[in-house]
């Protein structure tokens, strides 16, 4: 499926009843890892993330993401996707799917 298409179905089921984020939302699959049938899980995570919250919010979308990675039958992939968006994830650091 389609990148784009993932993501306006995704983005059709967030709740914009609050504070949109002003930047465009976009996604570009796993950043750093192939997009294998895993890749929904990513732009889900992609998502949770344009949306923003708290620090416990991150961490549950990272846990989420893994969950979802190893329940399409990933599990060694769901823990190092896990603990690369742990370390590269946070808000301070400039890599490019941060901008």
């Amino acid at each position: 499926m389609c990148i784009s298409l993932i993501a306006a179905f995704l983005i059709g089921r967030v709740d914009h009843s609050s504070e949109i984020n002003p930047h465009a939302f976009k996604s570009d699959g796993c950043s750093g890892f192939p997009n294998g049938n895993w890749v929904e899980c990513c732009v889900r995570h992609d998502l949770v993330y344009w949306v923003g919250g708290t620090r416990e919010e991150r961490a549950a979308a990272d846990s989420a993401l893994q969950k979802c990675v190893a329940d399409k039958g990933h599990p060694v992939i769901a823990k190092l996707m896990y603990s690369g968006v742990r370390v590269g994830g946070a808000w301070w650091l400039s890599t490019p799917f941060n901008l």
